[in-house]
């Protein structure tokens, strides 16, 4: 997709972080933005950014975690613009507990959000981007964990989060080969941590999930977690590079290079050919 000016994308999660960014990225492309979020003050509050960058918004507050929040955010997008061509199925939470004591609770918000919420994306747009028969492209929101479980903050406080990324990297890769032969491009986005505001926000869900994970992991743990995404890559570097691989067709995009010996020693690891590695320690640099 070399032209993306006088288009349509869909961003969900664009209240904030990644997904504002990549919103404010792709209206600088000349698109026009369709932003999705569950929180109505980080939505409003984005929306109005982005007009004021002259961006023209549709705002449209959105459970990706339910499919008929998601179909509607497809039929006002549509209703709105005629069509399609861009889908950041970005939205996703952060948490996590013990693998045998995490209340069942966190598992299903987690997957609720971070794996269905990417069914119930390609469920509803990508049956009207096939139709309209034009370039298009998906993209997914998963992250560097989705690849690797030995960032810091994922195997000991958050496997939650990282099985359901690991869970959107298959996805992602089974819709790409699934649209090959369309004009449908698909990207899987891996980001490692970054300097955004998962987990701190004051959505209902956002808070229901920190209060059962506390159940399970200390407030230090909490706090350190916090501490390492606050160290993390810019999200405005992120947005640019996935930007980039959509108007190149790229399937993969990890924007923190840094992390790509580890994964390769994961797949060593899985030829035989050395151990898994450590647990990465960015947080104490």
């Amino acid at each position: 997709m070399q032209s993306l000016s006088g288009k349509t994308a869909v961003v969900t999660g664009g209240g904030n972080g990644i997904g504002f960014r990549l919103a404010h990225h792709l209206g600088r492309e000349g698109m026009h933005v369709v932003l999705a979020d569950l929180d109505p003050e980080s939505l409003e509050d984005a929306a109005a950014a982005l007009r004021g960058a002259n961006v023209e918004v549709l705002a449209v507050q959105t459970d990706t975690s339910r499919q008929e929040s998601v179909e509607a955010l497809a039929r006002a997008a549509l209703d709105r613009f005629g069509r399609v061509h861009v889908v950041c199925s970005n939205a996703g939470v952060g948490a996590g507990g013990p693998v045998e004591t995490a209340p069942l609770e966190t598992w299903e918000r987690v997957f609720g959000v971070n794996i269905y919420g990417n069914i119930h994306c390609l469920r509803a747009f990508i049956p009207p981007m096939k139709a309209m028969d034009e370039e298009a492209h998906f993209v997914f929101t998963a992250s560097s964990g989705g690849l690797l479980a030995s960032e810091p903050m994922f195997p000991f406080n958050a496997p939650q989060y990282i099985v359901s990324k690991y869970a959107t990297v298959g996805l992602a890769e089974c819709a790409y080969y699934q649209l090959l032969g369309t004009k449908i491009g698909v990207s899987c986005l891996c980001p490692s941590a970054t300097n955004t505001r998962m987990g701190t926000r004051g959505g209902r869900d956002v808070a229901a999930i920190e209060a059962a994970a506390r159940q399970n992991r200390s407030i230090e743990q909490v706090e350190r977690n916090r501490a390492l995404m606050a160290k993390g890559q810019d999200p405005d570097i992120v947005a640019r590079k996935t930007v980039e691989a959509i108007k190149q067709r790229r399937f993969w995009v990890i924007p923190e290079t840094n992390v790509l010996p580890a994964i390769r020693r994961r797949f060593q690891a899985i030829m035989g050919e050395g151990e898994m590695p450590a647990p990465r320690e960015w947080i104490d640099d």
